[in-house]
Protein backbone atom coordinates (compact mmCIF):
# COMPACT_ATOMS: atom_id res chain seq x y z
CA UNK A 1 0.00 0.00 0.00
CA UNK A 2 1.27 3.66 -0.89
CA UNK A 3 2.15 5.73 1.79
CA UNK A 4 -0.14 9.01 0.34
CA UNK A 5 -2.97 6.23 0.77
CA UNK A 6 -2.18 5.45 4.62
CA UNK A 7 -1.47 8.66 5.65
CA UNK A 8 -5.12 9.76 4.50
CA UNK A 9 -6.71 6.35 5.96
CA UNK A 10 -4.49 7.31 9.37
CA UNK A 11 -6.23 11.02 9.30
CA UNK A 12 -9.36 9.35 8.55
CA UNK A 13 -8.70 7.09 11.39
CA UNK A 14 -7.93 9.99 13.76
CA UNK A 15 -10.89 11.87 12.43
CA UNK A 16 -13.73 9.42 12.45
CA UNK A 17 -12.57 7.46 15.54
CA UNK A 18 -11.92 4.20 15.60
CA UNK A 19 -15.28 2.53 15.67
CA UNK A 20 -16.53 4.03 12.18
CA UNK A 21 -12.92 3.79 10.58
CA UNK A 22 -13.35 -0.28 11.67
CA UNK A 23 -16.88 -0.36 9.76
CA UNK A 24 -15.08 2.00 6.25
CA UNK A 25 -11.85 -0.04 6.14
CA UNK A 26 -12.04 -3.05 7.74
CA UNK A 27 -8.97 -4.57 10.30
CA UNK A 28 -6.88 -5.89 7.66
CA UNK A 29 -6.41 -2.23 5.90
CA UNK A 30 -5.92 -0.48 9.39
CA UNK A 31 -3.42 -3.29 10.32
CA UNK A 32 -1.73 -2.71 7.17
CA UNK A 33 -1.88 1.03 7.50
CA UNK A 34 0.08 1.01 10.96
CA UNK A 35 2.12 -1.47 9.77
CA UNK A 36 2.71 -3.18 12.86
CA UNK A 37 3.96 0.13 14.55
CA UNK A 38 1.40 0.74 17.32
CA UNK A 39 2.97 4.28 18.14
CA UNK A 40 1.60 5.38 14.48
CA UNK A 41 -1.71 5.06 16.24
CA UNK A 42 -0.50 6.64 19.96
CA UNK A 43 1.05 9.35 18.40
CA UNK A 44 -2.82 10.96 18.24
CA UNK A 45 -2.91 11.03 21.78
CA UNK A 46 0.24 12.13 22.36
CA UNK A 47 -1.20 15.59 23.87
CA UNK A 48 -3.99 14.60 25.57
CA UNK A 49 -5.55 18.11 28.27
CA UNK A 50 -4.64 16.99 32.14
CA UNK A 51 -7.64 17.62 33.99
CA UNK A 52 -6.98 17.23 38.00
CA UNK A 53 -10.15 15.88 39.74
CA UNK A 54 -10.15 14.63 43.30
CA UNK A 55 -6.22 13.11 43.49
CA UNK A 56 -6.67 11.85 39.99
CA UNK A 57 -5.32 13.33 36.62
CA UNK A 58 -7.54 12.70 34.15
CA UNK A 59 -6.70 13.28 29.89
CA UNK A 60 -8.90 13.86 27.70
CA UNK A 61 -8.61 14.35 23.91
CA UNK A 62 -10.47 17.51 21.64
CA UNK A 63 -13.38 15.68 22.34
CA UNK A 64 -13.41 15.91 26.26
CA UNK A 65 -13.31 12.02 26.06
CA UNK A 66 -11.35 10.41 28.35
CA UNK A 67 -8.69 8.40 27.12
CA UNK A 68 -6.79 7.29 30.07
CA UNK A 69 -6.22 8.46 34.07
CA UNK A 70 -3.62 8.82 36.53
CA UNK A 71 -4.38 7.99 40.06
CA UNK A 72 -1.12 8.46 42.45
CA UNK A 73 -1.16 7.27 45.67
CA UNK A 74 1.17 9.48 47.58
CA UNK A 75 3.82 11.72 46.63
CA UNK A 76 5.93 9.44 44.63
CA UNK A 77 4.65 8.73 41.44
CA UNK A 78 6.16 5.37 41.56
CA UNK A 79 3.36 4.44 44.04
CA UNK A 80 0.36 4.53 41.80
CA UNK A 81 -1.74 3.27 38.56
CA UNK A 82 -3.14 4.61 35.64
CA UNK A 83 -6.40 3.49 33.58
CA UNK A 84 -6.26 2.91 29.88
CA UNK A 85 -9.76 3.46 28.50
CA UNK A 86 -10.38 0.19 26.52
CA UNK A 87 -12.55 0.65 23.66
CA UNK A 88 -10.49 2.90 22.20
CA UNK A 89 -6.51 2.56 22.49
CA UNK A 90 -6.47 -1.19 24.05
CA UNK A 91 -9.33 -1.90 21.58
CA UNK A 92 -6.92 -1.02 18.88
CA UNK A 93 -3.67 -2.86 20.27
CA UNK A 94 -5.43 -5.81 20.71
CA UNK A 95 -8.63 -6.32 18.41
CA UNK A 96 -6.70 -5.04 15.31
CA UNK A 97 -3.00 -5.28 15.84
CA UNK A 98 -3.56 -8.59 17.66
CA UNK A 99 -1.24 -7.86 20.68
CA UNK A 100 -1.32 -9.78 23.85
CA UNK A 101 -2.33 -8.29 27.48
CA UNK A 102 1.49 -8.47 28.27
CA UNK A 103 2.81 -6.80 25.21
CA UNK A 104 0.03 -3.99 25.37
CA UNK A 105 1.16 -3.33 28.81
CA UNK A 106 5.14 -3.02 28.05
CA UNK A 107 3.74 -0.67 24.45
CA UNK A 108 1.62 1.33 27.09
CA UNK A 109 4.00 1.84 29.75
CA UNK A 110 6.85 2.73 26.78
CA UNK A 111 4.43 5.62 24.96
CA UNK A 112 2.86 6.57 28.41
CA UNK A 113 7.30 7.17 29.34
CA UNK A 114 8.15 8.97 26.82
CA UNK A 115 4.89 11.21 26.40
CA UNK A 116 3.55 11.25 29.97
CA UNK A 117 6.73 10.27 32.04
CA UNK A 118 4.28 7.50 33.84
CA UNK A 119 6.04 4.32 32.38
CA UNK A 120 7.40 2.76 35.67
CA UNK A 121 3.33 2.85 36.74
CA UNK A 122 0.89 -0.25 36.46
CA UNK A 123 -1.86 -0.20 33.88
CA UNK A 124 -4.90 -1.20 34.08
CA UNK A 125 -8.15 -1.29 31.69
CA UNK A 126 -11.02 0.19 31.61
CA UNK A 127 -13.98 -2.05 30.46
CA UNK A 128 -15.59 0.51 28.53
Amino acid sequence: MEEKLKYKIRLAIKQLGLKQSRQMFGDDIIRQVYNNNPLLFLNQFNNLTPVEEDGDVIYVDNNDEILFSYYKKDQDSKNGFYWIRRAIIIKFLEEIMGYTHDEIKEIMKGWLKVNYNLGELSPKWIPY
